[in-house]
């Protein structure tokens, strides 16, 4: 595993060339991701950076298989299928687009799965801290937000 702030910066370029069975891609830039100002081509940029790159060596390695995470913010995966949710949502979604785009160019199989809330040690502490300390008191977490 490489943790990384960018994606497919060399080291994970490196590693994509050797043709691992599964390539996953975790993370988005986020900043102020409740901003209206959130700068959605930006995120995107970032996010996607060196993607075609990463296609190419997958395919030249045998086309394993490309898992890409999304969020529920973006359109087609939260309350209204029609609409991003935010910015971020927005971005997340163009992200998934460009993904799937070159994917289907390279012939490489592209898998998404949807985290409603995450979670880890480089997360910021939201909902699952939250439900865990109330259900810790015996109290119940009350959802406000989707």
């Amino acid at each position: 595993m490489i943790e990384s702030k960018s994606f497919a910066v060399d080291r994970f370029l490196d590693l994509v060339g050797r043709c691992p069975d599964i390539v996953a891609h975790h993370g988005s830039l986020v900043g102020d991701y409740r901003s209206a100002s959130f700068d959605v081509v930006g995120a995107v940029a970032e996010n996607t950076r060196n993607v075609r790159a990463v296609m190419e060596r997958m395919e030249v390695g045998g086309r394993r298989a490309f898992v890409l995470t999304g969020t529920v913010f973006e359109p087609g995966e939260g309350t209204d299928p029609r609409r991003a949710f935010s910015s971020y949502g927005l971005s997340k979604g163009i992200t998934s687009d460009i993904f799937r785009w070159h994917a289907l160019e390279f012939g490489v199989p592209l898998a998404k799965f949807v985290i409603p809330n995450p979670f880890g040690p480089l997360e910021e502490e939201r909902f699952c801290r939250y439900a865990y300390c109330r259900w810790l008191v015996g109290e119940p977490a009350v959802v406000r937000f989707p």
